[in-house]
């Protein structure tokens, strides 16, 4: 559940900040926000796991929607392994006109 609502804030977030954006290019086809750290989101999951982590639960997500190649979406996140949880901060490089994934940065904290 916590999960979903740190989600929702950062996706609100980004949209709003979109919406007053007086450098948008407003031409510019956009991949729907949500959709796009929902494919950054299973892409750090698919790494965690790949890794050996289970329960993987993100903490802050931040979309940073700005033109050209410098898209990301930035966070926390964290993966059990064993009796331990591991937290770490992750990057995507997306393109937010196709949802494309670029880049997966995953590093411990």
């Amino acid at each position: 559940m916590i999960k979903y609502i740190c989600l929702f804030l950062a996706l609100t977030t980004a949209a709003s900040a979109d919406q007053n954006d007086p450098l948008q290019d407003q031409n510019r086809p956009r991949f729907p926000i949500a959709a796009t750290v929902r494919v950054c989101q299973d892409s750090v999951t698919n790494r965690l796991s790949r890794d050996g982590y289970r329960y993987v639960t993100f903490g802050r997500v931040a979309p940073q929607n700005n033109l050209g190649s410098r898209d990301w979406v930035t966070g926390s996140v964290s993966g059990k392994r064993g009796f331990g949880i591991t937290w770490f901060s992750f990057a995507c490089s997306v393109d937010f006109s196709s949802g494309r994934i670029r880049s997966v940065d995953v590093r411990r904290r």
